[in-house]
């Protein structure tokens, strides 16, 4: 049976390009976060993957290594991808094809804007758990991500875009769910989002500082490409919504 620290390396070997950055973590500094893969333990001689982001806005020490994206690998089946010690050579095959379909568009050193955009809109839906109460959450912390690569880019069309799409989505939030899980209302989170933001020398300053912590230096540098080309995402439909969509029009 392979121990935690051999599986550890034959992951990183599929995945180079990131570093080591604690025991179970594998990352690499993108724009204005860390991205890369954290390998959790949640029982005795099994584990699970995640693809995580860690902002790199906050200055609040307190806040600093908190992800803002928390994406469990799952199998195309949908389920959880959690992985036994003991059969890692036979599991190993599946898990690292789920990884690449299900991170592909950004677990990579070159990262096209448009594809950065869909994961996070994709991500936001699996992290709802088909719940609409977790799915505002999700799509906060969205829409917040969102904000911090427009800004980073200087991309007005896109920073313009995402607030033209939290105005539009924010109002249909329910807010005394999410006024009982944030300690926020609807309206004092917007208005922390725009305060982090509307100063973008800012921000910067903030992301270059955080950029300076010892084990963040080291990380290899990964970059956001094809920001010209960028164009406003819009979701895909499922068959089902397609179908629903025809009888919406009639």
């Amino acid at each position: 049976m392979k121990s935690f620290e051999e599986i550890f390396e034959e992951w990183h070997n599929e995945f180079p390009f990131l570093k080591k950055y604690s025991p179970s973590t594998l990352y690499q500094k993108v724009g204005p976060f860390l991205m890369g893969l954290r390998f959790d333990k949640p029982w005795e001689e099994e584990y699970r993957i995640f693809l995580e982001m860690i902002p790199l806005w906050h200055t609040e020490r307190r806040m600093f290594g908190k992800p803002c994206v928390y994406d469990e690998l799952n199998y195309k089946n949908g389920l959880q991808a959690i992985i036994d010690y003991r059969r890692h050579d036979l599991m190993f095959k599946e898990a690292l094809e789920a990884a690449q379909r299900q991170y592909g568009l950004v677990l990579t050193p070159e990262i096209p804007l448009n594809d950065l955009i869909e994961y996070l809109e994709l991500e936001s839906e699996r992290g709802a758990y088909g719940s609409k109460y977790i799915r505002q959450l999700s799509r906060c912390s969205m829409f917040e991500t969102q904000l911090a690569i427009a800004t980073y880019l200087n991309k007005k069309e896109f920073y313009d875009d995402t607030w033209k799409h939290i105005m539009n989505e924010s109002p249909k939030w329910d807010t005394e769910y999410f006024n009982r899980i944030t300690e926020r209302t609807v309206e004092e989170r917007i208005e922390e989002m725009h305060s982090k933001f509307d100063n973008r020398d800012k921000f910067m300053e903030t992301v270059e500082w955080n950029y300076q912590r010892p084990r963040v230096a080291k990380l290899n540098t990964g970059h956001i490409i094809r920001v010209d080309e960028y164009t406003e995402y819009i979701p895909k439909l499922s068959w089902r919504e397609k179908i629903r969509s025809i009888f919406t029009k009639r």
